[in-house]
């Protein structure tokens, strides 16, 4: 599958409502400044695939009002590099920062993953930068969490 990116944005920018409207995101480099990290939305799909390695993701953690964002890895199944928005402080932060929220966590992505939609994942450890998946809506499985 071909998909399209839109302009570079670098993740300090970001705010709930580009997520909402791009929930894939890919990391490159702003050839004017290499040093600098930038990513670029897909705005042709929400179908996140393999090809689309170096990505982050967009994520509501269930029952809270609280929004996230993690790296998708395709070969261990698992989210990395989480971050929860923070509405008070109006900043990404990682999950040991945050004061007012519960384990385990379930997210839910946004997106597809490979053509799968409510895929969910738990992250029940604060310290762990990771979650795992819990949910495979088309083969109703379920992973059962140490």
């Amino acid at each position: 599958m071909n998909y399209k990116t839109g302009e570079l944005y670098c993740p300090d920018d970001f705010d709930l409502e580009l997520l909402i409207k791009w929930p894939i995101w890919l990391m490159t480099e702003d050839e004017n400044d290499p040093d600098e990290p930038m990513m670029t939305p897909v705005i042709n799909t929400i179908n996140l695939i393999p090809e689309m390695l170096d990505n982050c993701i967009f994520l509501k953690i269930i029952e809270t009002n609280f929004y996230a964002v993690g790296r998708y890895d395709f070969h261990s199944k698992e989210l990395s590099a989480i971050s929860i928005w923070d509405e008070e402080m109006k900043i990404w932060n990682i999950p040991s920062n945050m004061q007012n929220i519960h384990m385990p966590m379930v997210f839910q992505a946004f997106c597809q993953i490979e053509g799968l939609s409510d895929i969910k994942f738990i992250f029940s450890e604060i310290d762990v930068d990771r979650a795992i998946i819990f949910k495979l809506p088309s083969l109703k499985a379920y992973r059962h969490v140490k």
